[in-house]
């Protein structure tokens, strides 16, 4: 079982096998109901929100999502930024 939890957080881009196996340490060590939040987080935000916002670079529109500034659900990223649907 950690094999596939260290395996399945290691997907994610920019976490490699070491730190997967941190972080699915560290949850183990959480109490259940704030794992449980975490994943059910996660859940939502992909069943929600995926399709509805895009990756920009902050001087364009890319499918069909502008950028908002200083929208309170927009986050910098470096040179782009994430942005919800308008």
């Amino acid at each position: 079982m950690l094999e596939n939890a260290v395996d399945a957080i290691s997907s994610l881009p920019g976490v490699g096998e070491k730190s997967a196996l941190r972080l699915a340490l560290h949850l183990l060590r959480q109490p259940v109901d704030n794992v449980r939040h975490f994943t059910e987080s996660i859940r939502l935000l992909r069943e929600n929100l995926a399709g509805r916002i895009a990756i920009v670079h902050p001087d364009g529109i890319v499918g069909g999502v502008v950028i908002a500034v200083g929208c309170q659900t927009c986050r910098g990223l470096g040179g782009h930024l994430i942005a919800h649907g308008v």
